[in-house]
Formats: structure tokens, sequence, C-alpha cells
């Protein structure tokens, strides 16, 4: 019982680091593509970890970026839905035979892109050039930028939940960044704030959640 016990917290922990992953590249690519992160986090439930990244659309309408609305029709937002599912997979391939990829993971992130195709009302002919460029630009992303992703991911682990302020001066910090960033003054962060010591409290208003 106690070995069972303990293969279960195992399986778990592994289970926290993939999902903790598959969100970082969420918001990884949502970031330099220019939505809002409102909130990341991981949680447990029906015996099993989950985590979502959630994008704030109130902050990006406040802020004159309403290019992200679910009715834009914009192709990028299929961009950030890969990238989570593309993220977990990287994590996967580097640690084999230790992680299995899990399936059924990304089934959420499929619909979403499925619905946005036939909402862009993308024939059939040219919905899988459209979505292998959204994947390359996502793998692209990704692996230009790995090293933030395990920055945030880590971060993740060890919290359990970043808000979108700290995740964004986090990324900046990690890519090297200096222009100026809407979303930092959205969050009423200044350049070399300690974002351990940022409220834990998001903003209000609507917003879009990635699982």
């Amino acid at each position: 019982m106690k070995r069972t016990r303990s293969m279960k917290r195992q399986q778990d922990h592994q289970h926290l680091i993939l999902y903790a992953y598959h969100e970082a590249g969420h918001a990884l690519v949502g970031h330099l593509i220019g939505r809002c992160i409102e909130r990341i986090a991981l949680a447990y439930g029906k015996g099993a970890y989950r985590g979502y990244c959630r994008f704030s659309s109130f902050l990006e309408d406040a802020n004159q970026h309403p290019q992200w609305h679910d009715t834009s029709n914009n192709p990028d937002l299929i961009t950030i839905y890969y990238a989570g599912m593309l993220a977990m997979a990287s994590v996967c391939a580097a640690n084999e035979g230790v992680d299995d990829y899990l399936e059924g993971s990304e089934q959420s992130d499929l619909e979403m892109i499925h619905r946005l195709l036939l909402q862009m009302g993308v024939v059939e002919h040219e919905r899988s050039h459209l979505t292998e460029r959204c994947w390359r630009q996502a793998q692209q992303l990704l692996g230009d930028h790995w090293d933030a992703v395990d920055e945030l991911a880590t971060l993740l682990i060890e919290r359990g939940t970043v808000t979108g302020g700290e995740a964004h001066a986090l990324l900046r910090h990690s890519l090297s960044e200096s222009h100026f960033d809407w979303r930092l003054q959205a969050w009423n962060i200044q350049e070399g704030d300690d974002v351990s010591k940022q409220s834990a409290n998001s903003p209000h208003g609507d917003h879009q959640r990635l699982p």
C-alpha cells in the first residue's frame, strides 16, 4: 500500500511538471505575440493535475488591443493554442522513458482550434496550410525561447499560481526585452520590480482561458 501511494505521488508530480510546461508554453507564445496574461495556475482535482493559462480580454480591450477577441478570426490564436501541447511534447521528448505525453491533455485546445477554423470560414483545402503554419510558428517560438519556458514552468511548479504581471515581468527579464510594454503598465509593474511581491489579485473583467 505504501509503495502504491509513493508511486501515485511520483506520478502526480510528473503530471504536475508536464502541465506546468503546457501552460508555460501557452503563456510564452501569448506574451511574444502580444496577448495580456491574466493568470496561470495548476490545480488538483478528480485525482489528477490540470492547469490553465488565462488571458485578459478586459485589459486588452481597455488598452486598444481588440484583435484577440474570439470573433476576431485572428490565426495567431491558433498558434497560442498549439503552443501548450508542443511544450509538453518537448519535455516528454527530452525525458524519453521518464515522462509520457498525457494523451487527451490537448483535447480542449484542439476543440478550440476546430471552432476557430469553422468561425473563420477556412475551406477544407486551406485548413492544413493554415494549421501547419501556426504549428510551425509555435514550434519556432518555443524552440528559440525555451529557457523562458523553463523559468516560468519552474516558478509555476513552486507556486501553483502566477499572476499575469509576474509572468510578463519574468518573461521580459528572461527574454532580455527592454522596449515599452503596455502590459506592465496595465499591471502597474515598474521595470526591475520584484515580481515575487506583486499582488496575487488578478484584474477583473472578461478573460479567455486555455487549458
